[in-house]
């Protein structure tokens, strides 16, 4: 018969083990404390709290494993899925291989800039464009609805690439040494053609014209360096006589005046817009200028334009340039700063912030 001592050993011991091991050491536990004959009376107390203490011991490891099975799966629910880890250096490959980084921006259609600025933006589509024009493209449709503006994908990762840069450079070299290369071929050629000619040899018509022509080449270039000398002078007279003439104007002229900001308009200025926009109604078909859909319930400028509420917001988003560039929206229409619109179906004024 198994002692007491040794079974809570094996008790302490089981909860540090793997589920499999304690249900084993467990059994082989009861099996070692059960006397498989007829227990003696003396020993039968013994066998009865041996069989309550290994009950208690199966049922405390039990507890024990479904804490850790419940642990580990708290863990693995919270667990968060790491970031994809992005190539960046495979993709500016991909770009430069399609030949994106020298075509230029897909949104202004402009070229990138040959200089490691920080201004061309790589997406993890292998797309590249302007830090500006993706900015203002962010600006127009919203940081959350977000998408590329050539395969719309969305919610993008975005990285300074300077790839763009070398590609550039590269560009520029090979255009360079090519013409380096054919102004020294023409150079050489020429220079044989005049050793091969002043000797005596070929036919006379040619040499007679290969000297003809270089005559007139020496001649062109003693005209125009006589040229480029008038020019100079003539040049350098008319900077000095525009600089005397700006130090006149800033004499005579009044100090230069800041534009002011437009102010509020009036209830008057409301009313006489609200006319012409009736009057521009009942002539012609109300339309929204800027995503020509019909007009219901529409936004009111103090220029008398109306528009959706949806599409002033989106324009007022997107100003070009920087934040101070524009102090006041403009009407999409008249270019006409406000400060103010109104609603034409309730009546009333809703201030733009321009700050």
């Amino acid at each position: 018969m198994l002692s007491r001592r040794r079974l809570r050993r094996d008790a302490a011991v089981a909860p540090s083990a793997s589920d499999a091991a304690v249900g084993a050491r467990l059994a082989a536990a009861r099996v070692r404390s059960l006397n498989l004959g007829m227990p003696r009376r003396r020993d039968a107390h013994a066998v009865v709290a041996s069989r309550i203490w290994a009950a208690s011991v199966d049922a405390e490891a039990a507890e024990v494993a479904r804490a850790r099975r419940e642990d580990l799966e708290e863990r693995v629910r919270n667990e968060k899925p790491a970031a994809p880890k992005i190539d960046w250096k495979a993709l500016e490959a991909a770009a430069s291989a399609r030949g994106d980084l020298l075509a230029g921006c897909a949104i202004c259609l402009g070229p990138f800039s040959g200089f490691e600025d920080g201004s061309t933006m790589l997406l993890d589509c292998a797309h590249a464009f302007h830090a500006s024009c993706l900015a203002a493209l962010e600006r127009h449709l919203g940081f959350e609805n977000r998408r590329c503006a050539l395969c719309r994908r969305p919610n993008y990762n975005k990285h300074v690439t300077k790839r763009a840069a070398l590609d550039r450079r590269a560009a520029a070299a090979t255009v360079l040494t090519g013409a380096a290369r054919a102004r020294l071929a023409v150079k050489r050629t020429d220079t044989a053609r005049r050793a091969f000619y002043g000797a005596g040899r070929g036919e006379a018509r040619a040499r007679l014209a290969f000297l003809a022509r270089t005559v007139r080449a020496h001649n062109d270039e003693l005209v125009g360096a006589s040229d480029d000398a008038l020019d100079a002078l003539f040049a350098e007279s008319d900077d000095a006589v525009a600089a005397a003439r700006a130090v006149l104007a800033a004499a005579v002229a009044p100090p230069p005046r800041r534009d002011a900001e437009p102010e509020r308009p009036s209830d008057a200025v409301w009313a006489a817009a609200e006319a012409r926009a009736l009057k521009r109604r009942a002539e012609e078909e109300a339309v929204c200028a800027v995503c020509l859909g019909p007009l219901q319930a529409s936004t009111l400028l103090p220029c008398s334009h109306e528009f959706h509420a949806a599409c002033v917001d989106a324009m007022e988003r997107f100003r070009p340039g920087d934040a101070g560039a524009a102090a006041c929206p403009t009407c999409p229409v008249c270019r006409e700063p406000y400060r103010e619109r109104r609603s034409s179906s309730s009546g009333a004024v809703a201030k733009v912030d321009v700050s």
